[in-house]
């Protein structure tokens, strides 16, 4: 008796684990389908097509050294 609850225990994880996986899966598919990736509108013209100018990068560096006393 024991060794059939011990085997239903494991099946039911492993089905569960597995729904879960396919679920999050098709949800995670659903959402990057539907919701359109974030673009900054300054790399647009007016007509939305994308600038073809070089993209200026800036990188601030944190440098706490000139504050301190």
């Amino acid at each position: 008796m024991t060794e059939i609850v011990i085997g239903l225990c494991i099946l039911v994880a492993v089905l569960t684990i597995t729904l879960g996986g396919v679920v999050g899966y098709l949800i995670s598919q659903h959402v990057h389908t539907t919701n359109p990736r974030y673009t900054h509108p300054e790399c647009f013209d007016v007509n939305g097509n994308p600038i073809p100018d070089d993209i200026i990068a800036f990188r601030f560096e944190n440098n706490s050294d000139e504050f301190e006393d």
